[in-house]
């Protein structure tokens, strides 16, 4: 997906990104694929960021896991705080979509089609996969989870939910393979710092 024309160059403003963008490094996608909420992420960013994040999280843990057990040998009858349901609920916040709340697997991501507009005369990039109307950012769309193509909500609401059929395959669709496409800035939340407050906590509860 490059060479954007001049029209869908910028958001306009108080919008936000452009429709085609990564919500994640809020750059043009190349490999575009989508949450179940409907969030655009670039796919090798996303991968990368999960994986970091995963990392992260992993590292953290372990530390907590080595202090806990230089606190057991030293001391065996020291009980070691426990950590609440909340604390690891809140230290996997860096995987949620800080719109949708859920958190993302990358084997849930769909790959999403932009049919490109091929008559020069026209000034929009791309297209609904079955009505032929430009798209834009004023323009409602859906992925269709059966393809990954890109419909304009008009055309769901019209066509594509009387028979709930795909009409670039000819596959049956549910309700949930319909994905409204989703706009706004990083889906990610940032990590909560009281998060690593919590976690710093409890490792050095315990000084020798």
């Amino acid at each position: 997906m490059n060479g954007h024309a001049s029209n869908n160059a910028a958001g306009s403003e108080g919008q936000g990104i452009d429709f085609y963008c990564c919500n994640l490094t809020l750059q043009p996608c190349n490999d575009p694929v989508v949450t179940a909420g409907g969030f655009l992420y670039e796919r090798k960013a996303v991968l990368e960021y999960i994986a970091s994040q995963i990392n992260d999280i992993g590292k953290r843990l372990k530390a907590y896991d080595d202090r806990r057990d230089e606190v057991r040998k030293a001391d065996p009858n020291f009980l070691f705080p426990v950590p609440t349901n909340d604390m690891w609920r809140n230290l996997m916040k860096p995987l949620l979509c800080s719109k949708s709340g859920i958190v993302i697997r990358a084997d849930e991501l769909i790959d999403v089609n932009f049919v490109r507009v091929t008559d020069p005369a026209v000034l929009a990039e791309y297209r609904c996969a079955v009505t032929r109307e430009t798209l834009g950012n004023n323009v409602s769309m859906a992925v269709l989870g059966t393809s990954g193509n890109v419909v304009t909500m008009d055309c769901v609401e019209r066509m594509i939910k009387r028979l709930m059929v795909d009409p670039t395959n000819g596959f049956r669709l549910r309700e949930s393979d319909i994905i409204p496409l989703q706009r706004g800035g990083t889906g990610f939340s940032s990590r909560d710092d009281n998060v690593t407050l919590m976690m710093d906590e409890i490792m050095m509860v315990y000084e020798d």
